[in-house]
């Protein structure tokens, strides 16, 4: 959206083709995580950006529709679509792809109980919902829990699958943490390997949430049911040299970010190339001929950042314009 926007307030005329039947990905559900003074999520970046995107006479949104083929054509290049019209083909002297990312599937670590317990969550799920009714509850009994855990990593450096830093989770963990206990009264401990220092406020939100959060430097063994839909969480308190078992209302799961589903075809369609994770090299999009790339297409980013890489990649977009 920003790249769009960035691109139609220049003049050009902007096609954005989008898979799913609304504008926004997954930023869309983000919920605004303010205490008594703004956490700086960022969150807040997406709605007036997915408005003005709606209303600009600019921007041509095709949503429902999927790329299916691109190729050279003279000095641009012809976008073969496919929606519930059925095929067509678009014209551009430039392409900007902003595939976004995919919520890595929690199933992925069945030791977490993720689809066999109801009240383990991943960190998108609860920020769904209290995007959508302001608060967060217990699955089995609709009252707002008073002792939730989050785990840290699920899908995210890990040898097995993703072997990278998904950068995001830690202070999105953190600071859903803090609004939990701050609005709810919740008591909140977070099971980490360690805490990444990632973001402009790192500091700050780390401090404060060692004061108000219980941080646990341990990684989740097992997960067992317990009573009245509770979850029980084993791991191994260092200080003890014991294996622990304790109870919470809620797991939630801090779900790394996997890249799109679409890059590797996109990139065969393209010529560009995949780094070994699946993301797109960030030196493709600067080959001067006419592909761009945005925001998590290259890595996990968090809002900000998204914002900043899309305001890039529309700028580049525009100089090479200009130049052709």
């Amino acid at each position: 959206m920003t790249a769009a926007l960035e691109l139609a307030e220049y003049g050009c005329k902007v096609v954005l083709v989008e898979k799913e039947n609304r504008i926004g990905g997954n930023a869309a559900h983000l919920a605004c995580m303010a205490l008594d003074k703004c956490q700086k999520c960022n969150g807040c970046l997406v709605e007036p950006r997915l408005v003005k995107a709606q209303a600009h006479p600019g921007v041509e949104i095709l949503t429902d529709t999927t790329v299916s083929s691109i190729s050279k054509n003279g000095d641009g290049f012809a976008i073969g679509l496919t929606g519930g019209s059925g095929e067509s083909q678009a014209k551009a002297d430039a392409v900007v792809l902003a595939t976004g990312y995919e919520p890595y599937q929690a199933a992925g670590k069945p030791r977490y109980g993720y689809g066999r317990f109801e009240n383990v969550a991943t960190v998108l799920e609860l920020d769904v919902e209290l995007r959508q009714t302001g608060q967060i509850t217990n699955r089995v009994s609709g009252q707002v829990p008073k002792k939730v855990a989050f785990v840290q990593c699920v899908g995210s450096r890990d040898v097995l699958r993703n072997n990278y830093c998904s950068r995001i989770c830690c202070g999105f963990a953190l600071r859903m943490g803090r609004m939990l206990t701050h609005r709810f009264g919740t008591e909140v401990t977070v099971f980490y390997m360690d805490i990444q220092n990632f973001g402009h406020v790192y500091k700050p939100t780390l401090e404060a949430a060692k004061q108000e959060l219980r941080l646990v430097r341990a990684m989740p063994s097992d997960v067992f049911p317990g009573e009245d839909g509770q979850v029980v969480v084993q791991y191994f308190n260092e200080a003890d040299a014991t294996s622990e078992f304790e109870p919470f209302e809620m797991l939630i799961l801090s779900i790394g970010l996997a890249p799109g589903k679409e890059n590797k075809a996109l990139a065969e369609m393209a010529g560009l190339t995949l780094n070994d994770y699946g993301f797109f090299e960030p030196t493709a999009g600067e080959n001067k001929t006419g592909l761009f790339l945005a925001g998590t297409a290259v890595k996990p980013l968090d809002v900000a950042e998204v914002v900043a890489s899309a305001e890039r990649a529309a700028q580049e977009t525009i100089s090479y314009l200009e130049e052709n």
